[in-house]
């Protein structure tokens, strides 16, 4: 709501739906952001809404979150 905030995270893994990224701090199920960045290994830039689906805790404190894209990401490599 007008508070824009950068975050840095790991890639997991991808698909067309959506993709599972770490992250040092969790974020709320069901907030809409704007991913930017580079699949690693791809060399592909992606930009687009997507929707945070879960948020768990692991063992290290670090955060997994399921986000699922907004609009079908059919050019994105296989992952």
């Amino acid at each position: 709501m007008g508070n824009s905030r950068h975050i840095t995270a790991d890639l997991v893994d991808w698909s067309e739906a959506g993709l599972s990224l770490t992250l040092v701090a969790p974020i709320e199920i069901g907030t809409i952001i704007q991913l930017r960045g580079r699949l690693a290994g791809e060399g592909s830039d992606i930009s687009c809404p997507a929707t945070i689906a879960w948020c768990t805790e692991d063992k290290g404190g670090r955060f997994r979150v399921g986000l699922e894209f907004t609009e079908r990401q059919s050019d994105l490599p296989k992952a």
